[in-house]
């Protein structure tokens, strides 16, 4: 909260910046306001474009690093340990966990690079498991109900009740996995992406009126052109593909991705990094990509 607000803050002293909708949709990614300090990582950009003041200050480009790891590696106080990129200490399990995703108190463990395969496997066979009964007895009593006699075994709706329930939970934890995997990605780095994109629109509300939503939309594009999406090119995990992304959980063989066997080659010590990220792990610009992947 304190960071935000030092934000807000921020951008409200600068509300004397001009933001007219011409100037907006001419350069769409230089008009930005804030100061560079209220986004203390990653790489900013001055803009050099006329100004319809000659005295309005620079306006830079927020931050698009998303770099919950900059160092190459921590030190762990509770486990007296270095630990490898990606790595969270678990206060529930009191121990280092690699490539720390959450703790689940269904499985009462962490989930992590050496069970997470088998953790999405599970939730996957819950879920149609869960449909089934659901459906099976939704189907036998509905067809049952046009007999005479027919009385609802109480059993029935209870089973049905939760089987329900636990099939939109399953569904949702299937989904919300498929998309970590997908991205390469841990539910701890989702949130931090999602705490950038949430920086972003305070910008964007900054910059333009709430009805503007092409002159946003035309400018979160212009800094998709010059850095990546979030998700992907601003991923510092990111392996250039889906697939690859998942044979980094699941392995490459395609068959063993959905049953409890095979092997992974997530270890979880040693990842291999975007090289669209420097040294510190800080995000670069497109230009300074490498040429092919520009």
């Amino acid at each position: 909260m304190g960071q935000r607000s030092r934000v807000s803050s921020t951008l409200r002293s600068h509300s004397h910046f001009t933001h007219q909708s011409q100037s907006r949709s001419a350069q769409p990614s230089t008009e930005i306001s804030g100061q560079a300090d209220a986004f203390p990582e990653g790489r900013q950009r001055s803009s050099s474009g006329p100004r319809s003041q000659s005295k309005t200050p620079t306006h830079k480009l927020p931050t698009r690093a998303i770099t919950p790891q900059r160092k190459q590696h921590r030190y762990c106080e509770a486990c007296g340990i270095v630990k490898p990129p990606r790595t969270h200490h678990c206060k529930t399990c009191g121990k280092c966990v690699l490539r720390f995703d959450h703790h689940c108190p269904w499985i009462g463990q962490c989930v992590g690079a050496q069970n997470q395969k088998f953790f999405f496997v599970f939730v996957v066979w819950a879920a149609f498991f869960c449909l089934w009964t659901f459906a099976t007895l939704l189907g036998l009593n509905v067809r049952a109900a046009s007999r005479r006699g027919f009385t609802l075994d109480p059993q029935h709706i209870v089973i049905m009740a939760f089987s329900g329930l636990f099939s939109m939970f399953t569904l949702t934890m299937s989904s919300t996995h498929i998309v970590l995997i997908s991205t390469n990605q841990t539910t701890v780095e989702h949130l931090a992406a999602r705490t950038t994109k949430d920086r972003e629109k305070e910008v964007l509300d900054e910059m333009h009126s709430f009805w503007s939503f092409k002159a946003k939309r035309r400018t979160r594009q212009a800094w998709d052109a010059e850095y990546g999406r979030i998700g992907r090119e601003g991923n510092m995990w990111w392996l250039g593909s889906v697939r690859a992304n998942w044979e980094q959980v699941f392995g490459p063989r395609t068959w063993t991705w959905f049953l409890p066997i095979g092997t992974t080659k997530d270890k979880g010590r040693e990842f291999s990094r975007n090289p669209r990220f420097n040294a510190d792990g800080v995000w670069l610009p497109r230009k300074q990509w490498p040429p092919a992947l520009r």
